[in-house]
């Protein structure tokens, strides 16, 4: 199977045969991946979405037409169709299931960095709350926000990843942080 075409491989799937579907997973999983983490920005979370795609595939390979693209391309739609709707549902009230923790964490005004995951916070809870359009924390924002409280990354080498000044790491991370604070606040986060 490693030869076969897309094409070939789909019809091989659709006649059960396991050996295709790994094919299939081997040649566009890490695409599928990397492209739900980046918009979940939750490896977990991306990992069940390229899970459901390739059942999709397993139990619909017939929704795959050949005339209309390639398999790279259709595994790429499923699995941005999938984030998105669960994108979409973490969003929705991302406050509401805030940990304590969480919250202390996002109200401290201290400009130490705070490695979420070793405090066993939940990933997810971070994107919901930077993801929350009342939030308006611009994108690139968002993404220093998650490297340096999430990944626990040191401002100089978000700035070198990033291609920014250590100076605009900084100020944004701040800025963000600020209005992420603003944010818990107004919703009743952190008030005794």
């Amino acid at each position: 199977m490693k030869n076969a075409s897309d094409e070939r491989l789909v019809l091989a799937i659709a006649r059960w045969r396991d050996d295709a579907l790994a094919e299939a997973y081997r040649r566009h999983a890490a695409s599928s991946f990397a492209l739900a983490k980046r918009l979940l920005w939750d490896a977990g979370v991306a990992e069940e979405v390229v899970q459901e795609v390739f059942v999709k595939l397993w139990h619909e390979p017939e929704r795959f037409d050949p005339a209309r693209g390639t398999l790279r391309g259709w595994v790429a739609t499923v699995a941005h169709r999938i984030a998105s709707r669960e994108a979409r549902r973490m969003s929705r009230h991302p406050t509401e299931s805030l940990t304590a923790e969480l919250t202390a964490l996002l109200l401290d005004p201290s400009p130490e960095p705070a490695n979420v995951l070793e405090r066993g916070l939940d990933q997810a809870q971070v994107r919901a709350i930077l993801a929350d359009p009342g939030s308006r924390i611009p994108e690139v924002s968002q993404w220093i926000i998650v490297m340096h409280c999430i990944e626990d990354r040191s401002v100089p080498q978000i700035a070198a990843e990033l291609r920014l000044s250590e100076h605009c790491v900084e100020m944004r991370l701040n800025r963000a942080l600020k209005k992420l604070r603003d944010l818990l606040r107004r919703r009743g986060f952190g008030q005794t």
